[in-house]
């Protein structure tokens, strides 16, 4: 009897595998034999989900960026008050900081070598349009400096090498929100 297989679920495993391995070892480093070698698969499998290295990056992203707005939302009901949005902001990013550094790397190192993918400029619509939607901030510049105290938070992380207290940086963003409403 031919085995049944979830080809969603599959899917899945293979993104969350190929993602663990473009944070451990660079995008740069990895081809589809590297990626189907070490995650137990033929590059057969691999190219029976997808068409390449970029179309397994660009799902990744996809559904990485899809998954965190999810979460980060999940706790807020309409009628939500912007100071209770915050503070659901900010335990989203205390629990999730670690698992959005090594995203944020993983970007990075793509970005470095392929310039020209549109990808990462897409999910940081997607991720600025999304704050913008879940702090009820509607102004393009005050998404963006939303935007950039929180990846500001994040790259220090990454540059200090140790948990920063996200506290000062959602502050931050609180006072920016404050400041835009009373105008």
């Amino acid at each position: 009897m031919p085995k049944i297989v979830d080809h969603d679920q599959r899917r899945r495993e293979i993104l969350n595998g190929c993602f663990d391995l473009f944070a451990t070892h660079g995008y740069a480093a990895l081809s589809m034999r590297k990626m189907a070698t070490k995650l137990g698969v033929t590059t057969g499998v691999l190219y029976h989900y997808f068409d390449g290295k970029q179309a397994i990056f660009e799902q990744i992203f996809a559904s990485r960026s899809a998954t965190d707005v999810a979460m980060a939302t999940a706790d807020i009901k309409a009628g939500t008050d912007p100071h209770q949005r915050l503070s659901i902001l900010r335990s989203f990013l205390s629990n999730y900081g670690d698992e959005l550094m090594k995203t944020l790397q993983v970007a990075l190192d793509h970005q470095r070598q392929d310039a020209s993918s549109n990808i990462l400029a897409t999910t940081m619509r997607f991720y600025r349009q999304s704050l913008g939607e879940i702090l009820g901030i509607t102004d393009h510049d005050d998404q963006q400096v939303i935007v950039s105290v929180i990846l500001g938070w994040l790259v220090q992380r990454i540059l200090e090498g140790e948990p920063l207290d996200v506290g000062a940086h959602v502050n931050g963003i609180e006072r920016l929100i404050m400041t835009t409403t009373q105008n």
